[in-house]
């Protein structure tokens, strides 16, 4: 879905990946480090970046005139004991790590080379939400993980005064069934609807005027930043990791404790029921998410492989 600048060389490794044992996982990858020596050697690579934990721990084999940068794009407390110990194994190796986030980041106190790089913004918005329209929003898959099952018992308690709201959820998944089954035993089809995933992202944020993020954990939510750009206000539960360092509580959103559906109801309400509110802290958003601009963080990258 995005375009590349004609500069960048795209190298298929060629190598499959469909099977799932620990004994396939060690020959795929003892053959991805394989490949990369080759062409590091032909194409005289300076830096290599990896983006995946298994890939990173390639990485650390490469030989010591190579920089090597491991980027974790998914939250430690999330990532499961067996990849976290084969980050404590092989991570100490590389050059730097790269993490989304400050509270991520403390989690790898055992790695002295860490670096703190969020992703940028996707696009630069068209304009703004005028935060007017009784629409609230969320995209995300339906799974557990994005926790719209907790959005939807928020919502249940709250339904008659949000009877000429609606909030639209963008996405699809495993969940889908189950969530429509809760939405229709707890009568609220009339305020909730799912909607199949859409391209045309920034119209819908435009559209809306609070942005719902339900999420148990994280890595770093790109859907708070892209909200925010186009001018809404955010109310999301403080999940490891993200939310809680894009949306400032109080002024550019709500952060509440993660499942706290009660509380998250009533800043929700306390949204709803203030216009003006709406739109101070959408205004607010859009102003604060221009340090996730591409400009800024490019620096961020440039500042690392300096420091290399």
């Amino acid at each position: 879905p995005y375009s590349l600048d004609e500069s960048i060389k795209i190298i298929h490794l060629g190598l499959p990946f469909n099977k799932h044992s620990f004994v396939f996982a060690f020959f795929h990858y003892s053959r991805i480090l394989q490949k990369l020596k080759k062409y590091s050697n032909e194409l005289k690579i300076n830096y290599m970046i990896g983006t995946y934990h298994l890939l990173n721990c390639s990485l650390s084999f490469l030989p010591p005139r190579i920089k090597t940068i491991g980027c974790e794009h998914f939250n430690y407390e999330a990532s499961g004991k067996l990849n976290n110990l084969l980050k404590r194994l092989f991570y100490k190796k590389l050059d730097s790590i790269v993490l989304l986030t400050e509270r991520d980041r403390r989690k790898y106190s055992f790695c002295k080379n860490t670096y703190v790089i969020p992703n940028s913004l996707s696009f630069r918005p068209n304009g703004q939400s005028s935060c007017s329209n009784k629409i609230m929003i969320s995209l995300g898959r339906l799974t557990k993980q994005k926790g719209y099952d907790l959005l939807i018992e928020a919502i249940a308690p709250i339904k008659s005064e949000l009877s000429d709201w609606k909030i639209i959820l963008y996405g699809d998944g495993e969940d889908k069934e189950k969530l429509l089954q809760m939405i229709d035993v707890l009568q609220l089809s009339e305020i909730i609807e799912l909607h199949a995933p859409v391209t045309n992202v920034e119209e819908v944020y435009k559209n809306a005027s609070i942005y719902l993020s339900s999420s148990r954990w994280e890595g770093f939510p790109m859907v708070c930043l892209e909200a925010q750009s186009c001018g809404l206000p955010c109310v999301t539960f403080d999940c490891p990791c993200g939310p809680g360092e894009i949306v400032e509580d109080g002024k550019t959103g709500f952060v509440v404790p993660l499942a706290d559906k009660e509380m998250f109801a009533n800043k929700l309400l306390e949204l709803v029921s203030n216009e003006n509110l709406r739109k101070q802290f959408g205004e607010k958003a859009a102003f604060e998410v221009k340090r996730y601009s591409t400009e800024n963080i490019s620096k961020l990258w440039e500042n690392l492989f300096n420091s290399l």
